[in-house]
C-alpha cells in the first residue's frame, strides 16, 4: 500500500487530501483545499496563496490517476465540486440527507446535484466494498467537533455488548456509558444505522449507581440512516428524512 498526502495543514494549507494506492485500486480522498479567510485579523500572505495553488494542482494530477473518490464531508476544505476531479470514476460521498448541519446540508445537496450526472455517486455511509481485491470500510457518521457540540456522540447499530437480560433473546445490547454534556448540562447524542436493514432502538437511561431513570418509545433507524437527539423535552430530529 502506498499513501501520499498531497495537501495539509503542516504544507501551508487548510486540507486533509490523500491518495492511497492499494493492489490496483487508486483512491483519492477528500480533494477539496482551501485557506483560511483571516488568521490573527490578517489576509492570507502571498506564500499561503502560492502554497494553495501548488495544493490544487497536486491534487488535479492525482485526481487523473484516481479510479474512485471517496469525500467525508462537506467543509471546504474537504471536497470540491469539479466535475473533472470525479468525472467517470465511482464516489462515496457523505449522504448530505443524514446526521450533517443545515450548513453542510446545503453544500451537499449542491454537490450530488453538479457531480451526480458525471460519476457513479453512491452514500458512504456504513459501505463496506471489494475493489479488485481491496477492501474499502465506511464507518457510520461520527462527530466531527468536541464532545457536547450538536454531534457529541453517536452510537453504531451494531452490538456492541451482548450483557444484559435481553442478549438471550437475540436482542442486541448496545451500551453508552458516560453522556456528555456541555456548559449548561444538557447532553446531545444520537443512533446511527451502518446496515442496509431498518433497526429498532429502544432507549433505556440509568443513573451512576445503575438505577434505571427513564425509558423511550421504539425508535425505527433507517438503513444507513442517524437519529439525533436533543435536550428539549427529549425531542429528536430524524435527520434520515
Amino acid at each position: 500500500m502506498r499513501v501520499m498526502p498531497l495537501a495539509a495543514d503542516s504544507l501551508g494549507v487548510r486540507s486533509m487530501a490523500t491518495y492511497v494506492e492499494a493492489g490496483a485500486l487508486r483512491l483519492l480522498i477528500d480533494p477539496g483545499v482551501t485557506l483560511a479567510p483571516r488568521r490573527y485579523g490578517l489576509d492570507p500572505a502571498p506564500a499561503e496563496e502560492e502554497a494553495l495553488a501548488r495544493a490544487r494542482l497536486r491534487i488535479e494530477a492525482y485526481a487523473v490517476r484516481a479510479t474512485h473518490v471517496a469525500v467525508s464531508h462537506f467543509h471546504a476544505d474537504h471536497f470540491r465540486t469539479d466535475a473533472s476531479l470525479y468525472a467517470g470514476r465511482r464516489v462515496w460521498a457523505k449522504d448530505p440527507r443524514r446526521a450533517t448541519d443545515r450548513h453542510q446540508a446545503a453544500q451537499g445537496r449542491e454537490f450530488w446535484r453538479a457531480i451526480g450526472p458525471h460519476c457513479r455517486l453512491e452514500p458512504a455511509e456504513g459501505q463496506q466494498v471489494e475493489v479488485d481485491g481491496v477492501t474499502i470500510r465506511f464507518s457510520p457518521p461520527l462527530p466531527h467537533g468536541q464532545d457536547g457540540s450538536e454531534f457529541g456522540q453517536t452510537v453504531p447499530g451494531q452490538s456492541l455488548s451482548t450483557a444484559g437480560s435481553q442478549a438471550g433473546s437475540g436482542n442486541q445490547v448496545l451500551n453508552l456509558v458516560g453522556l456528555n454534556d456541555n456548559a449548561e448540562r444538557l447532553a446531545y447524542f444520537g443512533l446511527s444505522n451502518p446496515t442496509q436493514d431498518t433497526v429498532s432502538f429502544t432507549l433505556r437511561f440509568y443513573d451512576n449507581e445503575g438505577h434505571p431513570i427513564g425509558s423511550s418509545y421504539d425508535y425505527a433507524v433507517a438503513p444507513f440512516g442517524h437519529r439525533q437527539f436533543l435536550p428539549n423535552g427529549f425531542a429528536n430530529r430524524a435527520l434520515q428524512q
